[in-house]
């Protein structure tokens, strides 16, 4: 009721606007500016992960997509990923090693660990990661 008032009249001096931001506690009208958090979760090492046949070092603790952006900073970002699940543009199959099971995954929800070999990758991931040259998957042979 005080506000519709004061803006009611047909001029506030500065003073007064003053007066009625400490009375009411309000600090700026504009919002603070954002400051961004880290990109990639805490990490002390790099681990060794194979994608496609080729050896990297990406931070330890991360989801593989964030893997994926450290090995190609300039180029991940711009790629079609929603980072939550929904799209599927990110879906990889691999396995932990020699002798286990190739399971598919989302490089969006997938924690990357030591000996981690992707041998798969969507379309979407092998365009994002094309400055690192990886060969594309060999498909079966037509006779």
């Amino acid at each position: 009721m005080l506000l519709a008032s004061i803006k009611s009249q047909r001029s506030l001096y500065y003073f007064d606007a003053l007066w009625l931001c400490a009375a009411f506690k309000i600090e700026s009208m504009s919002t603070p500016p954002r400051v961004p958090g880290p990109l990639y979760k805490p990490f002390e090492n790099l681990v060794k992960i194979t994608l496609l046949g080729k050896e990297f070092e990406v931070p330890e603790g991360n989801i593989l997509l964030r893997a994926f952006q450290y090995l190609a900073p300039d180029t991940v970002p711009y790629g079609r990923f929603c980072w939550n699940e929904e799209c599927q543009y990110c879906r990889v199959e691999c396995d932990e090693g020699e002798g286990t099971k190739t399971r598919k995954a989302l490089a969006c929800k997938l924690v990357v660990k030591n000996g981690l070999r992707v041998t798969e990758t969507a379309q979407e991931i092998r365009y994002v990661l094309r400055p690192l040259k990886l060969t594309p998957p060999v498909g079966p042979q037509k006779d």
